[in-house]
């Protein structure tokens, strides 16, 4: 039975990632990366774009909850009944998947690795992985949308043609790999902030279970290169802030 690893944090994504691959027939090994460095990651928010910004990031944050609330019959419509996956349990725990023993994934003879929701692996988990191919579900269309909440900013933008996912081959980049396939989709007008990542990931999820076999035999190969320089209109995304998220809501209706 071919085997995938998904290195992922606990997330509906994620397990909507293992339930469908499993689902397929694949062997899935879930290693779960539970984060616990919010504090450094807030400090270096407000280094990099000052108190305002990230504390109008945090009020967004605040009212993004009370919209997946309000989301949740569409949620069902597009992962299904989360009951199903309340059984997964990861095989493994770490908080920081650049610091954990991965050689396992070797031993056991791990076909194909995907990621979901981790932090940015490092030359060195990249090189120890060798020759594993690692692939990600980037929920945005790159180059042009890499970091976090491409499709919401795709709409944002006024650049709807552009909503949707990319899966790609993993480097030390920032959603830098090459692009193995670009998913576009149109979403509905009941999608807001909150569904906009789980349509995205479950129309690519459906486009990767056929692209899987390629991938394994080495038939599939980047059909994109993803170039990041000063020319290009590539740019690494962010959270929202509230004034961002009501601009975008007033001037075009993105929710």
């Amino acid at each position: 039975m071919t085997k995938v690893a998904v290195l992922g944090r606990d997330s509906i994504s994620t397990r909507l990632l293992i339930y469908r691959l499993s689902e397929a027939g694949y062997h899935v090994i879930w290693h779960e990366e539970r984060r616990d460095d919010r504090v450094e990651l807030m400090r270096r928010r407000v280094k990099k774009f000052g108190v305002t910004f990230v504390f109008s990031q945090l009020i967004f944050q605040i009212l993004q909850r009370v919209i997946f609330k309000f989301s949740e019959s569409r949620v069902k419509e597009i992962v299904g009944d989360l009951r199903r996956f309340e059984s997964f349990t990861p095989d493994n725990v770490d908080k920081n998947i650049n610091e954990a023993n991965l050689s396992y994934l070797l031993d056991r003879k791990v076909d194909l690795i995907i990621l979901s929701g981790t932090r940015i692996l490092s030359p060195q988990t990249l090189s120890a992985l060798e020759p594993i191919r690692i692939i990600n579900i980037h929920a945005g269309i790159t180059p042009k949308y890499r970091g976090v909440h491409g499709g919401y900013w795709s709409l944002a933008n006024h650049d709807r043609e552009n909503f949707g996912a990319t899966i790609h081959f993993v480097d030390s980049g920032v959603d830098t790999g090459g692009v193995i396939s670009h998913v576009r989709l149109v979403p509905e007008k009941k999608d807001n902030f909150s569904t906009y990542p789980l349509l995205q990931q479950a129309s690519a999820i459906n486009v990767l279970l056929d692209l899987i076999p390629e991938i394994l035999h080495g038939r599939s190969e980047p059909r994109d290169t993803v170039h990041v320089d000063e020319k290009s209109d590539s740019k690494v995304w962010t959270h929202p802030t509230i004034f961002q998220y009501l601009n975008g809501y007033l001037k075009y209706g993105v929710k």
